[in-house]
């Protein structure tokens, strides 16, 4: 199962600032395991610029956990939260 939601707002005379949220959830269950179900969300918050149609700016905050994994596999409290910055060019 897989569930995502996003929001985008843009503005500036061209709209070429943005801000944005996005949540995505997936859960299911592990090749050879029966009860344990488990999970992965993530969240992002961003900002971004594009300075001209095919080149944008952005940064983000992440955050992502992996929930309900069993305790020998590496996912086991997994998890990532941090900044990422990246530019961006589209042909």
């Amino acid at each position: 199962t897989q569930v995502g939601a996003e929001a985008l707002y843009r503005f500036g005379s061209r709209e070429q600032l943005y801000i944005g949220a996005r949540y995505n959830n997936a859960s299911g269950q592990l090749p050879g395991e029966e009860t344990n179900k488990v999970s992965v969300d993530r969240v992002n918050i961003g900002a971004g610029w594009y300075l001209t149609n095919n080149i944008l700016t952005k940064i983000e905050y992440v955050s992502q956990n992996y929930n309900d994994y069993p305790t020998q596999m590496n996912e086991n409290g997994a998890k990532f939260h941090g900044i990422n910055i990246e530019a961006v060019v589209a042909f």
